[in-house]
C-alpha cells in the first residue's frame, strides 16, 4: 500500500515492503531512497533488487530489462544490468523481447507492458475497453512464448506473470481489493501444473521466488519468501 506503481514495482523486484525500500510513492525522493544503508551496503545505492544479487552472486549473468513505463528506470541501477531499454509501446516491448531472445536468451528477462494501466486510467477499470487491453497483453505474452519455443529455450524457462496493482473506476491507490488484488501466475520446469495457490502471495515474494529458482541466497534485509507451494516436491 498504497496501490500505486513505484512502490509496488520496487517491492516486486526488491523483496521487501515500501517502508524498508524507502520507496513509498510515485515521485519518491531518490536522495532519500539512496541515502540509507541496506544490508550493510554503502550509501548511495538503492535497496538491493533481484538484479543486484544476481549480478553479485553470478557476475557473468545476462540481465535484460525492457520497460514500457519510463519511470521504471528509477527503480533499477544500470550497473546491475546487461541491457535496459525504455520501449515506447506494448508492441515495441514484445518486438524488443523477441529480438533479445533470438540473439541469446538472458539469464533473467523482465518485460513490462504499460497499456493495461493506460486503459484503466483513460477508459476505466472493469470495462470492455479495459479487458480488450488485458486480452492484448495476453496475446503479446503468447508472442513472447512463441519466441521462446522457436529459440528452443521454452522448456528450460520459468515464467512469472504478475502486476503492480489493480484499479477502481479510472484510478487506483486505495485499499479496496479491486485495487490491491493482482494476478500471480508461474509456469515452467519444476512448477506444479493446473494448481490454484491457496496461500496468500505478497508482491515482495516475487523476488524471493526468482532467487529460489536461480539458486541465489537472498539478502537478510528482504522480507519476501519463495512461493514454495507452487513447485513440485523435490
Amino acid at each position: 500500500m498504497p496501490s500505486s506503481s513505484s512502490q509496488n514495482w520496487a517491492s516486486m523486484i526488491m523483496g521487501a515492503p515500501p517502508k524498508d525500500t524507502n520507496i513509498p510513492r510515485n515521485g519518491f525522493s531518490m536522495k532519500k531512497a539512496t541515502g540509507s544503508t541496506y544490508c550493510d551496503r554503502p550509501k548511495g545505492r538503492l535497496f538491493p533488487s533481484i538484479y543486484t544479487i544476481l549480478r553479485e552472486q553470478k557476475p557473468t549473468s545476462k540481465i535484460v530489462v525492457l520497460h514500457h513505463w519510463d519511470d521504471y528506470a528509477r527503480l533499477v541501477e544500470d550497473k546491475d544490468l546487461t541491457i535496459r531499454k525504455h520501449t515506447k509501446t506494448e508492441d515495441s516491448t514484445a518486438i524488443a523481447a523477441i529480438d533479445v531472445i533470438t540473439k541469446g536468451m538472458p539469464d533473467l528477462l523482465f518485460l513490462h507492458f504499460d497499456h493495461v494501466d493506460h486503459a484503466g486510467h483513460s477508459i476505466g477499470h472493469n470495462t470492455d475497453g479495459y479487458y480488450k487491453a488485458v486480452a492484448k497483453a495476453d496475446s503479446l505474452v503468447g508472442v513472447v512464448i512463441a519466441a521462446l519455443k522457436a529459440a528452443k529455450v521454452y522448456d528450460d524457462t520459468v515464467i512469472i506473470l504478475t502486476a503492480d496493482h489493480g484499479g477502481k473506476g479510472k484510478g487506483h491507490g486505495g485499499p479496496s481489493m479491486a485495487e490491491r488484488n493482482i494476478p500471480w501466475i508461474i509456469s515452467g520446469p519444476g512448477v506444479n501444473k493446473n494448481v490454484a495457490l491457496i496461500n496468500e502471495v505478497n508482491t515482495y515474494d516475487t523476488a524471493a521466488t526468482i532467487a529460489y529458482v536461480m539458486g541465489l541466497t537472498q539478502p537478510a534485509c528482504w522480507k519476501g519468501k519463495p512461493v514454495l507451494s507452487a513447485f513440485k516436491k523435490k
